[in-house]
C-alpha cells in the first residue's frame, strides 16, 4: 500500500507483490476496484473512507472475486 501526498483526497495504490491469478488483480499486482482506482473521474473514493476501509475491500476481493 503506498500512500500519495493526495489522501485521504485520493486512495493509496495498492499493488500484490505476490504474482496471483485473480480477475481483481492485473497482471502487474494492482487492484481493480473502483474504491481504489486512481483515475478520479472513474472512483468511489471519497475522504471519508481510511486504511481500515481499504483493507476491507482487499480482504472483500480475496475471499469473493
Amino acid at each position: 500500500i503506498a500512500i500519495s501526498n493526495d489522501y485521504p483526497m485520493a486512495p493509496p495504490s495498492v499493488r500484490m507483490m505476490t504474482k496471483a491469478y485473480h480477475p481483481n488483480i492485473d497482471p502487474a499486482g494492482r487492484i481493480c476496484n473502483s474504491a481504489l482506482s486512481l483515475d478520479m473521474k472513474n472512483t468511489d473514493w471519497t475522504a471519508a473512507y481510511n486504511l481500515h476501509h481499504v483493507l476491507i475491500v482487499v480482504a472483500n476481493l480475496l475471499t469473493n472475486p
